[in-house]
C-alpha cells in the first residue's frame, strides 16, 4: 500500500488510522446518547450548561479534523523510522509495556499541561482554546490550538510508543485506547458500566472539574492516572457540591441560586462584623 508515495504495510496503516476511527466512532456513540432521555441521569453537567461554552461542536469540528490531518502526517513520518516486523509480542508480554507507555504519556502530558496553565503567554496563545469548553463535549476532546495538539497529543503518543518499545499491533491498540479514554473524559457522561471508570479515577467527572473555574488550577493529569496530581498537590476530587449534577434543569438552577444567595448573605454578615 502506497501513501503519498511512501510504502506502507497493513499494520502501519492501522497504527495511523485506528485512533482517528476510534475518535469519531466514540463521538457518534455519545452523540446518540445525547438523543436518548434515558441517559440524562448519567450526565456530569446538565445539557443546558453547554450554553456557557464559547464554541459549539460544529465550529470546533474543522479544527479537530485539522488536528487529525496533522496526526496522520506525523504517524506516516513516525512509521518510516520504525523497522517494520510482524513478529509481534505475546499479549502477556505487552501488558507491562502498556503500563510503561501509560506512565510516559501521563508524565509528558501532566507537565506540559501544567506549564501551559502557569505560563500566561502559553495559556493565552495556545491552551485557552481548549478552555473555551466549560461544559466539555465529545468532539471537543481534541479541540486545541493546532500547535498544542501536535506537541501534546501526537507527541505524547509517539514518545510513549517509542519508550515502551511497543510493536505496531500493540501500539495500534494503545493509541486507540488512549483516544477512547480522552473522548470519554470529555463526553460529559459518567457511565457506571464504562470500563474506563472501573479502571481509573481519572474520568469525566475528574476532568470536568478542571474545566470549571474552581478547578482551573487542579487536575492536570491526563489521560490515565492521577499520581502526578497526588504528588504535586494539584488534585481536587469532585463532589456533589462542586459540580452541577443533572437532576432537573429547574432544580439545578434553584440549587445554584440558593448557593449564591447564601454566599452573598455570608459575605454581607462578615462585612457587618
Amino acid at each position: 500500500m502506497d501513501v503519498f508515495g511512501l510504502r506502507m504495510e497493513p499494520w502501519q496503516g492501522i497504527f495511523i488510522l485506528s485512533p482517528v476511527v476510534t475518535y469519531y466512532t466514540s463521538c457518534i456513540a455519545f452523540g446518540i446518547m445525547d438523543c436518548m432521555p434515558s441517559f440524562e441521569k448519567y450526565r456530569v453537567q446538565p445539557k443546558f450548561e453547554e450554553k456557557r461554552n464559547k464554541i459549539c461542536w460544529k465550529d470546533a469540528l474543522p479544527w479537530v479534523i485539522l488536528q487529525h490531518a496533522m496526526q496522520i502526517f506525523a504517524g506516516i513520518m513516525f512509521v518510516q523510522f520504525e523497522d517494520y516486523s510482524e513478529d509481534f509480542d505475546s499479549w502477556l508480554a505487552v501488558v507491562p509495556k502498556f503500563v510503561v507507555a501509560a506512565l510516559v504519556m501521563d508524565t509528558y502530558q501532566y507537565w506540559i499541561h501544567r506549564w501551559m496553565h502557569i505560563n500566561k503567554w502559553a495559556f493565552e496563545h495556545f491552551h485557552s482554546w481548549h478552555h473555551r469548553l466549560h461544559c466539555p463535549y465529545p468532539i471537543g476532546a481534541l479541540y486545541n490550538h493546532p500547535l498544542e495538539g501536535f506537541v501534546l497529543d501526537a507527541g505524547s503518543g509517539a514518545l510513549s510508543v517509542a519508550v515502551a518499545g511497543l510493536d505496531l499491533r500493540a501500539a495500534s491498540l494503545f493509541v486507540s485506547v488512549s483516544t477512547f479514554k480522552t473522548v470519554c473524559d470529555h463526553a460529559n457522561y459518567d457511565l457506571p458500566w464504562n470500563p474506563m471508570n472501573k479502571l481509573f479515577t481519572n474520568n469525566a467527572s475528574y476532568h470536568d472539574m478542571h474545566h470549571q473555574l474552581r478547578g482551573f488550577r487542579f487536575n492536570f493529569s491526563q489521560p490515565y492516572f492521577t499520581f502526578w496530581d497526588d504528588i504535586m498537590g494539584t488534585k481536587k476530587m469532585p463532589t456533589r457540591d462542586d459540580l452541577v449534577r443533572c437532576e432537573k434543569p429547574k432544580t439545578a438552577v434553584k440549587s445554584v441560586a440558593k448557593t449564591e444567595t447564601a454566599s452573598t448573605k455570608s459575605d454581607a454578615a462578615k462585612k457587618a462584623e
